[in-house]
Parts: structure tokens; sequence; C-alpha cells
């Protein structure tokens, strides 16, 4: 079930698309997910893996922290608004069991040692805002270390609609609706900045209405909301997660933009600030990685102040994002 990797080449990836909904780099310390969550992207149409062994087995990146710090250095000149990074975004990242096989197994738990690193780097200057995503109660346990760098996390929870039994159906292993909502309950009362997710989500606008009062009610201070992906919720309905399956042309989902709270929406009224940011491209334009050739990969763009609540936690200038 549990393997080690010490082969992997970067920590930080850097993305190719990067607006509003995207962030310039995303961090996954380990390959490979136990939650079974049927929805899942990630195997097959993100990394070449079947759905079995993405789901039954994890690999942990043992030399991750190291390339982590290489790459924080590399990238340390880089516009303010491009050092945002997204982690835990195709495995969830606080997995009860990978923690415990860290710890007992490993002599040191990598999350810790992550967010540490990231500690340190904010206090010399390099500053990095981390958005941090889990659909996991066991995130709690690193309360301590996420209270004392809270100016620089915002923690995004995943939830995919407000009735308990409905998640169930397709979320085999996360944690339940009720303690989710205690784990926002009490990273909020902490002061840490939460988000909702509610991506993807199943349901209608009613419901998602009711979820996001829910979720504001136990101190959530944002909230978005987006399409399934590459599937449809009626193949999904009672799979077997392990299963192979084959992606759908059409979504079925419903997004509902004026429920997007601090997370992407244009100021009113419309501020235009002019940013440097990874050049559009043209279909089959080759990409050119912005990261380590800026000259060539970031352009001027003149671009909308959007609202990503992050005014609320620190004084750092982050270029368009308020």
């Amino acid at each position: 079930m549990f393997t080690t990797n010490n082969k992997a080449t970067y920590a930080l990836k850097v993305q190719k698309k990067v607006g509003v909904f995207d962030y310039p780099f995303t961090l996954n310390p380990f390959i490979g997910c136990l939650m079974q969550c049927v929805y899942c992207f990630v195997p097959g149409p993100v990394i070449k893996s079947s759905r079995n062994d993405f789901f039954t087995k994890v690999q942990v990146k043992i030399n991750f922290l190291k390339r982590l710090k290489k790459d924080l250095v590399k990238y340390a000149s880089l516009p303010q608004h491009l050092k945002r990074v997204q982690i835990g975004v195709t495995t969830e990242l606080f997995q009860p069991q990978v923690i415990n096989y860290m710890k007992t197994q490993l002599g040191f738990d990598l999350i810790t040692e992550m967010l540490k690193i990231f500690e340190e780097e904010w206090e010399n200057g390099n500053k990095w805002m981390l958005h941090i995503l889990t659909k996991n109660h066991n995130i709690i346990g690193y309360l301590p270390i996420l209270k004392q760098m809270k100016e620089m996390i915002q923690v995004e929870f995943s939830i995919i609609h407000h009735n308990d039994s409905i998640s169930r159906q397709y979320e085999k292993y996360t944690s339940s609706i009720p303690k989710r909502l205690d784990a926002i309950d009490q990273l909020s009362t902490e002061g840490i900045f939460v988000r909702v997710m509610a991506m993807p989500f199943y349901g209608d606008q009613n419901d998602l209405l009711i979820l996001k009062n829910i979720v504001f009610n136990s101190g959530a201070q944002a909230f978005k909301n987006k399409a399934l992906n590459y599937y449809e919720w009626g193949q999904l309905h009672g799979i077997n997660a392990l299963d192979p399956l084959s992606r759908s042309k059409s979504k079925t989902n419903v997004h509902v933009p004026s429920l997007v709270i601090n997370s992407g929406e244009e100021i009113v009224p419309m501020v235009l600030k002019d940013v440097m940011l990874p050049k559009k491209r043209k279909r089959k334009e080759k990409f050119i990685n912005w990261s380590v050739k800026p000259n060539q990969g970031l352009e001027l763009q003149s671009v909308p102040v959007v609202d990503m609540g992050y005014s609320s936690i620190n004084n750092v200038d982050w270029g368009y994002l308020k």
C-alpha cells in the first residue's frame, strides 16, 4: 500500500495556464490517494495511472523537502503575485494512514516539515501564499503550526453537498460533512482563513445556497463553486471507485458565479492593474516556462483587480489580488 519515491525532480509544479481561478504553482508530496472519491479526475486524465492503483497505493516523495528548498530559492525573484501555490490538488494531503506511515515508518512527518520550510522562507522575506486543499478533518492535528502561519495560508475545504448521505455516495473515505464543519469552526476560531470549495457540486442552485449558508455559519470566509470535470453525476452513481471509468464530453453540474465570495471575483467598481503574467498562447503554440525564463514567458497584461481575501490576512502587495 505504501512505498517511498526518492526520484522527484521538483516540488513546485509550474502551471501553463494562470488565470483568476488558477494558481501559478501546485504542490503534491504524495502520489496516490486512499479516499476513493468516484468523481476524481486525477487517475487517467491527469496522471498515467489506473484507478485501482491510484486509490490503493501511495508513494511518499521522501526527497521532496530538499527539492522544495531548492525551488523556493530558484523562484524567489518572481513577481509577488506569482508566488502562490495550491497544495494537495491531485491527492488528499491529510490521509490518516499516510500520516501514520510517515511517523511510524519514516520517522518524520513530511507535512509538518514542508510547512516549516515555507514558514522559514516567509520570515526571511521570500513570501509565498499557501492554499491548502483538503476534505479531511485530520488537518486539525496541524492546528498549532497552521495558527502560527495564518498570515500566509488559506485552508480550502472541498464539499460536494450539504447532505452527508449524498456526499458519502461519492466520497467513500473522506471525513463526514459534520466533521468538516467542525474543522472549519476550529480553524476559523483560531483566525485561520477558510474557503469552502463546492467543487464539484452535486445539486441545484438552492442546494448550493444552503451549503453556503451552513459553512459561513461555521466560520468560513470564502466560497466558490465549479462544474464537474470529465464525468457526469449519472455515470458515477453506484459505481466502484476502483473500476475503469470513461470520460464524458459534457458537463451537467451547476455553476453560480454570483455565489463566489472572496475567491477571485472582480471588485466593484472595476479597477484594472498592469501586471506580469504568463503569456497567452494560441492553440498549439509552444509553452515557454515562465518560471525559469520570465523575460520570454511573461508579458505585461492589464487585468481586473480581484478579491481573494488576501488583504484580510496580511499587508503584502499581491498585485491584482486583493
